[in-house]
């Protein structure tokens, strides 16, 4: 018969096998996750059957006509085939949509990356995915009792100053009708953008774009990358952060934002730090040094522009 100790030891030993019979079967399947990340997605092949196109009467071996492009399967239509053919115009007869939406959450750098060697019937087309997600997001916002914009203030209140015939009066005068006028002007131009939301998305994302295109220029994977190819680049990041949008919207409702999406900002730096790494290949502390120069060179050329555009109103003014 075992000691009290011994027993002791015993059940400790074997919680601890358990414990570490646990921890290889979790890295193992971490493993088999990251391998399936990498991979992506591979087309089947098509069979070795022969058809004989209904469409132009080519005889061929596949799943489609090499000459005209229709299916081997066509035939007669059944409401089946109908209700297939009316959703694949929007992305889900093929599974295209939910595909897209479901390696942009687990894999979208290396789906990006996919999308841009190739391999795209796979995918959504990115710039109708993310007016889509768009749409499904004010509608969520439409049901959760919340119009998804945040009207715009003006950045400083009209002010008027007396004349009083004096030279130095009047170039005052003009400087705060100046100051008055670009004021109202970017406050109208915020709130147009704000209601046509996905334009809006766009513009911010391009200038990321051209600025990507320089930072990331030379990178392991996808380096010297063009403007358009950095374009759908982040319109395939703007659509993962809108899903991720609703998300948080359907589940914690509305609250702390980024200026652009529904998230914390932590949350849109984050997503842009996972989707650089997997897209371009560097490594953790060159991939972090670059992302935060990105945001840096973002803000500081938005504010750049700011600047711009109100030295521009106060001149024209005072010229």
């Amino acid at each position: 018969m075992l000691h009290p100790k011994q027993k002791k030891a015993t059940n400790t030993r074997g919680r601890d096998n358990g414990l570490r019979k646990w921890l290889r079967q979790l890295n193992r399947q971490r493993r088999i996750f990251i391998v399936w990340q990498r991979r992506g997605t591979h087309v089947a092949r098509g069979g070795e059957s022969t058809h004989e196109c209904k469409n132009c009467g080519h005889t061929y071996i596949g799943g489609y006509c090499p000459r005209c492009g229709q299916s081997a399967a066509a035939g007669r239509i059944t409401l089946r085939s109908a209700l297939s053919r009316t959703l694949e115009v929007w992305g889900l007869g093929n599974r295209s949509l939910p595909r897209t939406l479901l390696h942009l959450c687990l894999r979208p750098g290396y789906m990006i990356g996919d999308y841009l060697e190739g391999r795209q019937i796979a995918f959504f087309p990115p710039v109708k995915l993310l007016f889509l997600i768009t749409a499904a997001y004010f509608t969520v916002c439409h049901f959760m009792g919340h119009s998804g914009l945040d009207s715009v203030k003006p950045i400083m209140e009209v002010v008027t100053l007396p004349d009083n015939g004096e030279p130095a009066y009047e170039a005052k005068g003009r400087l705060i009708q100046a100051l008055n006028t670009f004021s109202l002007s970017f406050y109208h131009t915020l709130n147009l953008l704000q209601r046509h939301y996905a334009v809006y998305i766009v513009l911010m994302h391009s200038l990321l774009a051209w600025l990507s295109m320089l930072i990331f220029r030379r990178s392991p994977l996808h380096s010297g990358m063009s403007f358009t190819e950095n374009f759908f680049v982040q319109i395939f990041i703007a659509t993962q952060l809108m899903a991720l949008s609703i998300v948080k919207v359907c589940l914690l409702g509305f609250g702390e934002r980024h200026f652009m999406y529904e998230l914390p900002e932590v949350v849109f730096y984050l997503v842009l730090f996972i989707d650089y790494k997997q897209l371009y290949g560097c490594g953790y502390l060159k991939n972090l040094w670059r992302t935060v120069l990105l945001i840096l060179a973002w803000m500081s050329s938005l504010t750049l522009l700011l600047l711009l555009a109100i030295l521009a109103t106060v001149g024209w003014h005072l010229v």
